[in-house]
């Protein structure tokens, strides 16, 4: 019976991924007059992800040490390469950004570099993430529903939250800052809002306290739970969750998902038997803010007098749809934009590790002003001087620039084995402030597998610091924590 299962299992979700593949590369085939130059070779991606998919990834996530981070992979990479060139073919001429305009060679340059750092990556997460048949897969909270009780140093937890929120009150930028929808008819566009050193902190300072104050009630509801089994403690910790997923930092949608992806591995953990209320809840509230937020930054909704408005009076072509693909998951116009930048030359061998050291606090501030970062120099490049941010380059782009064609996908494999590293982390946290902590570093690093390294390191890095300093403070050992969870098991 489990194997009749498991194969039912593997052929739905092979079902799925056949079917996206074959609508793909139908309609991208249809089209493909349609290619605007250099993009002509995207033609055969979806037939390079069903292959790929079908000899190395048809099995089940709990087949994997490392199911987030893989799920993520095989994600991105079916946007990538299953949606993205229909979109493209589609859009033709329109494809890319109207005022970037990166050569032929270059993209299709950039096209095969894609290919071929699927392939190397695909057989680099295959090789270190499956499981070994002897081994067992196993939950660290599964019977050891104390870890719940250490929820750390209460005092500490509670003068921070205080803290947090009068910081806010007094350096954050409150515009920047919104709980589940962002105005309409604002006077300003949020992204558009200066937001200084003092204000950032101020932002990092509130979203640590609001994760913080989420653990704190599931710890407390968890308790409850153990003893009475009665699910109004699970919609209770539901309630809370929503304020936590709820926090929106500037534009950000990616916070959202994050933030709505670690609860649901934090409560799912503390109640398994309510999976599916979980999930489904979860899902449907990060999904209408995500939606939400999505008309605001497509249709301008801050200019009109409602969302409804701006939805009636906006428009989505297959331009702009291939477009804001491409800029958000590295499509080859990122890719041949970075090429273009570095046929400049003048880049120092050195230049990935001050990247690195300039994107890592404490240490940043001691070469603030030394060198500019690789990012702030191709911004400069595309904006002619103008502006030091707005594109990120692509991993592929980036290991093209300093290790050549052979080594451009180490920067993806860079990517990979850390958001690896965060995973395995999180799968031996002992407490849930950590167990939170590192799933929300492996999943921002899994989101953003294929933008440079640098890029990325500087939001986890500011992550661990902030909270894992608070959560470090601890005021009892594990043994005084499992005794009085046995004292309570036993009234």
């Amino acid at each position: 019976m489990k194997t009749t299962a498991k194969f039912k299992s593997i052929n739905k979700k092979l079902l799925f991924v056949f079917a996206g593949c074959t609508v793909s590369q139908i309609v991208t085939a249809y089209f493909a007059y349609n290619f605007a130059p250099g993009y002509e070779n995207m033609a055969f991606f979806p037939l390079l992800y069903f292959v790929i998919y079908l000899f190395l990834f048809n099995y089940k996530m709990s087949e994997t040490k490392y199911p987030v981070v893989s799920l993520f992979y095989v994600i991105m990479q079916f946007i990538r390469f299953v949606l993205l060139p229909p979109a493209i073919a589609i859009a033709g001429l329109n494809c890319g950004v109207s005022y970037l305009h990166p050569t032929e060679d270059s993209l299709r340059i950039s096209v095969a570099l894609m290919f071929y750092e699927f392939i190397v990556t695909a057989f680099f997460v295959y090789i270190f993430s499956r499981r070994n048949a002897p081994e067992r897969k196993t939950n660290i909270f599964a019977d050891k529903d104390y870890y719940f009780w250490n929820s750390g140093n209460h005092i500490s937890y509670f003068i921070f939250i205080i803290f947090s929120i009068v910081f806010f009150i007094f350096f954050g930028s409150r515009d920047y800052i919104n709980f589940f929808v962002m105005s309409a008819n604002a006077e300003a566009r949020v992204a558009a809002a200066e937001v200084g050193v003092l204000q950032n902190v101020a932002h990092q300072c509130l979203l640590i306290a609001v994760i913080t104050l989420f653990i704190m009630t599931l710890s407390f509801l968890k308790k409850k739970y153990d003893f009475a089994k009665r699910r109004k403690y699970v919609f209770l910790a539901l309630i809370v969750s929503a304020f936590n997923i709820g926090l929106i930092i500037g534009e950000s949608r990616a916070i959202i998902l994050y933030s709505a992806l670690c609860s649901i591995l934090l409560m799912i953990a503390a109640f398994p038997e309510h999976r599916k209320t979980i999930l489904s809840y979860i899902f449907v509230l990060a999904g209408v803010i995500i939606f939400l937020m999505t008309i605001y930054k497509t249709f301008y909704a801050f200019k009109y007098t409602s969302y409804m408005d701006a939805i009636n009076r906006g428009t989505v072509d297959s331009g702009s749809i291939s477009s804001t693909l491409q800029i958000y998951f590295m499509g080859p116009e990122q890719t041949a934009l970075s090429l273009d930048f570095s046929k400049l030359g003048g880049l120092s061998p050195m230049q990935p590790v001050f990247d690195f050291i300039r994107s890592t606090p404490p240490f940043s501030f001691f070469v603030k002003d030394s060198v500019s970062t690789t990012s702030v120099m191709f911004n400069e490049w595309i904006y002619g001087g103008t502006q030091q941010s707005g594109y990120i380059i692509p991993s592929v782009g980036y290991g093209y620039i300093f290790f050549g064609v052979m080594f451009s996908p180490l920067v993806a494999i860079l990517n990979i084995a850390i958001s690896f590293l965060f995973e395995k982390s999180a799968q031996k946290a002992k407490t849930a402030e950590f167990f939170y902590l590192f799933y929300y570093c492996a999943i921002r690093f899994s989101f953003f597998m294929f933008q440079n390294t640098p890029g990325i390191w500087v939001k986890v890095v500011i992550m661990l610091i902030s909270g894992g300093l608070l959560y470090s403070i601890k005021t009892r050992n594990r043994e005084e924590i499992l005794l009085e969870y046995e004292m309570r098991e036993n009234e």
